[in-house]
């Protein structure tokens, strides 16, 4: 990735991409995907990879991956001397994840010239929903007919999930909703799939990257139960940033001035 960085101080000088972190090979992938998509909008700053969770730095420093939390990577842009950075959380919706890296950006809001910009998740405001529908949907042409039932997997449950299945609808009527580890919300989906006369099921994350975590708790124990209740289920094993068009419009959310 490049490293030089840009002389005019309003500009952002070095970007974080923050993920909530695995070290999947299919999971770097999609960083990979996305990174490059960023450097492409911004060929003269830093892009540096940075993940939230303990577990995933932890995961990282057993297999001697390189990789920064979010202070120690603001840490070493400081040093470097960088005035304007700003931080793209790499994550779908607004959750924890994102809530807990705000006091970290408080603190070096203060150390950076220019300060530190956080910029929007992939889905958080009503319109994000409205075109990330679109594109997935262009994106799956061709895997779903009219008889098919598409059913998206969110990591946990979130408030605009329910506008994200309304915008969704507007489109393709046959889209429906469901949450890893809930097990309630899994039945209700069963019954209603039946109740609607679906029988060929289509499963797709609403993850940002794949790997053992999509494979087992949405292609196993999801896509087991729909199998188990008689649908045909096939899962696309893909992270959402494994596609073009959806790296396109994260990386879009970050704003050059």
């Amino acid at each position: 990735m490049t490293e030089s960085a840009s002389t005019n101080p309003a500009e952002l000088t070095a970007i974080l991409a923050a993920y909530v972190g695995s070290i999947n090979p299919v999971a770097l992938k999609a960083y990979d995907k996305l990174e490059q998509h960023i450097q492409a909008r911004f060929p003269d700053a830093v892009i540096r990879r940075v993940f939230t969770s303990e577990r995933a730095l932890k995961q990282a420093t057993d297999s001697n991956f390189n990789t920064d939390s979010l202070a120690g990577a603001l840490e070493k842009l400081a040093v470097e001397g960088h005035k304007r950075v700003g931080v793209l959380p790499c994550m779908t919706f607004a959750g924890e994840s994102c809530m807990n890296m705000i006091p970290v950006l408080m603190v070096f809001g203060e150390v950076f010239a220019d300060g530190v910009s956080m910029f929007r998740v992939l889905i958080d405001w009503e319109l994000d929903c409205r075109v990330f529908a679109k594109t997935l949907l262009e994106e799956l042409t061709g895997k779903i007919e009219n008889s098919d039932a598409l059913v998206l997997v969110s990591h946990s449950p979130h408030p605009m999930l329910q506008v994200l299945e309304t915008q969704f609808k507007k489109l393709y009527d046959a889209v429906y909703m469901t949450t890893i580890g809930d097990d309630q919300g899994l039945e209700n989906l069963c019954r209603k799939l039946k109740s609607d006369g679906r029988k060929n099921i289509i499963l797709h994350p609403l993850m940002i990257a794949g790997g053992n975590h999509v494979v087992r708790d949405v292609g196993g124990t999801i896509g087991g139960k729909l199998i188990a209740e008689g649908f045909d289920c096939t899962m696309v094993p893909k992270g959402l940033c494994e596609y073009d068009s959806i790296c396109e419009l994260l990386a879009g959310h970050i704003i050059p001035g």
